[in-house]
């Protein structure tokens, strides 16, 4: 690629970082993103080839220098930040129902390689807590749980490529290597399982999917989590008829996510700081995290019960929660009461949003 004296001044001003940096945080970025290198490589400007050549650390084969890939692809990645950033993996999970009951369903996929479906509402925190069951077994250094997130329209070879980057493969290769290359990483630490979080995507593009799913579980004996929308499984089977009914009959454990509830509050607030909160705090909390839930009427229909118009958003709670926590670290804060830090949290939180 020709490289005008304008990008040699700007790259000279402002170097990139080394290579095995960049290369690890590309991978990050299109894993979470549901990239595949190809696609990268349109994002910058650069061809395919010169993209696998540049992941794969052989880039000196076909030029002198890395640097200016290096910078074109920091570029991007920092000027399109990915939505939905507020779901990196917290320091501390909000010790809900729900998250409870799915990271003993991550670990129960994990152990008995059973296909376990979570279903819940926007704001039950399925992201957050698949992220932070995959960080947790890496932190143990067991290296057996794999998350990918579906993207609009993922192919079956698309989903096989996010996992294979997500276990550590080359990941550009044709359908057959790649899911064989999968299946060998996934059986090098078994008992291992795969989450898959949007699943409900994986309708977009018909059964494959899901067939190249099957595939991974059989081939690998691995566990697989698929979180999704609160009514993936009728959709599924709506949209796609008797073409998934092998595919659903294989499905171990079925879990429908109730949100954060009112009454769990005081006891998720004092597992989280240590102490209890008085009640006017605590329905301040309830008050100000609650967001207008559209699907109550259809998400009552699903679980047989009723819900409320609004729900405590998860994301608005964590939020006010990890606010709550940085004024509690501050120099001169050491003896002021949980109750003013929640209510001086909540007010710039609230501004904020």
């Amino acid at each position: 690629m020709a490289v005008s004296t304008s990008q040699e001044r700007t790259v000279k001003l402002n170097p990139p970082p080394p290579a095995s940096a960049v290369r690890e945080r590309a991978q990050e970025y299109m894993a979470r993103a549901g990239m595949g290198h190809e696609e990268l490589a349109r994002a910058v400007n650069y061809s395919s080839t010169a993209m696998r050549k540049f992941l794969s650390g052989r880039y000196e084969g076909i030029a002198s220098t890395d640097i200016y890939i290096r910078h074109a692809m920091t570029n991007y990645i920092d000027l399109h930040a990915l939505p939905g950033s507020d779901e990196e993996v917290p320091e501390k999970l909000i010790p809900s129902w729900d998250t409870k009951l799915m990271l003993e369903r991550c670990e129960q996929a994990r152990e008995s390689g059973q296909v376990i479906i979570l279903e819940g509402p926007p704001g039950t925190s399925k992201t957050a807590a698949l992220g932070w069951y995959v960080r947790e077994r890496n932190r143990l250094q067991k290296h057996d749980a794999f998350a990918v997130r579906a993207t609009e329209q993922i192919s079956s070879l698309d989903l096989l490529r996010r996992i294979g980057e997500t276990v550590g493969i080359s990941s550009w290769r044709m359908r057959g290597r790649v899911l064989r290359s999968v299946v060998r990483k996934l059986r090098e630490c078994r008992p291992s399982v795969v989450l898959v979080d949007e699943a409900q995507r994986l309708t977009e593009h018909g059964i494959e999917p899901f067939e190249a799913l099957r595939d991974v579980i059989d081939m690998a004996h691995c566990g697989c989590i698929l979180a999704g929308h609160f009514n993936f499984v009728k959709s599924l089977s709506n949209g796609l008829g008797q073409q998934v009914e092998q595919w659903l009959s294989r499905i171990d454990v079925r879990e429908h996510l109730r949100g954060l509830q009112p009454d769990e509050l005081p006891r998720v607030a004092r597992e989280y700081f240590g102490e209890s909160l008085d009640q006017a705090t605590t329905e301040l909390i309830a008050e100000q995290a609650k967001a207008p839930d559209r699907n109550a009427f259809f998400r009552g229909r699903l679980a047989g019960g009723k819900f409320e118009p609004k729900y405590l958003n998860f994301r608005r709670v964590r939020k006010l929660f990890e606010s709550t926590e940085r004024l509690r670290q501050l120099p001169g804060n050491e003896s002021a009461s949980l109750r003013s830090l929640v209510r001086a949290a909540a007010g710039k939180m609230m501004r904020a949003l």
